[in-house]
């Protein structure tokens, strides 16, 4: 055992919805990752920023930003 490295893993279960893989990264490499792949990533942050802008459409600012934005396309659809 002398001189020999002993490489450390960590255990990690993925946090997506409806993957919940067991992954291991080395612990070098290890930045806090929760899920164990770039598409699950990808997909789980989808989710969040369509939760985030579904509870900002349904508060007061949300619906004056939705009118006001509406507004600029009707008025770009009349101009064309």
């Amino acid at each position: 055992m002398d001189g020999e490295q002993q490489l450390l893993f960590f255990q990690q279960h993925c946090h997506a919805r409806d993957c919940g893989a067991l992954f291991f990264i080395c612990r070098p490499c290890y930045r806090g990752q929760r899920y164990c792949s770039g598409p699950c990533r990808e997909r789980t942050r989808r989710q969040q920023r369509r939760s985030a802008n579904r509870r900002h459409q349904q508060s007061p600012e949300g619906r004056l930003d939705h009118r006001d934005r509406q507004r600029a396309y009707r008025l770009r659809k009349v101009i064309c």
